[in-house]
């Protein structure tokens, strides 16, 4: 985060995932382009995350997820952008 300085990746992706869903997810009116790019785009941050995690086994992966704020956030954003996706709006 340029304007504070060096902060911790949870912090940084915790800020991030908060400004990414006031200012992106939580606009009303989005075409199914972007609601497409959103729903990709939290697809593949979750997927590196899983990836990354598992690298040092299932069990010590799995615990370090569920016990992460970011990764929580990220599945929230990633349900309410295929919530989002599905729906019939426009």
């Amino acid at each position: 985060i340029p304007i504070i300085g060096k902060v911790g990746a949870e912090v940084a992706a915790s800020t991030f995932l908060t400004l990414y869903s006031a200012t992106s997810l939580a606009v009303k009116k989005k075409s199914g382009a972007k609601k497409l790019v959103n729903f990709g785009a939290l697809s593949g941050i979750l997927v590196r995350r899983f990836s990354n995690a598992f690298v040092g086994g299932i069990s010590s992966g799995l615990g370090s997820l569920l016990l992460s704020i970011s990764f929580l956030g990220a599945v929230g954003c990633w349900f309410w952008s295929l919530k989002e996706l599905l729906s019939k709006e426009e």
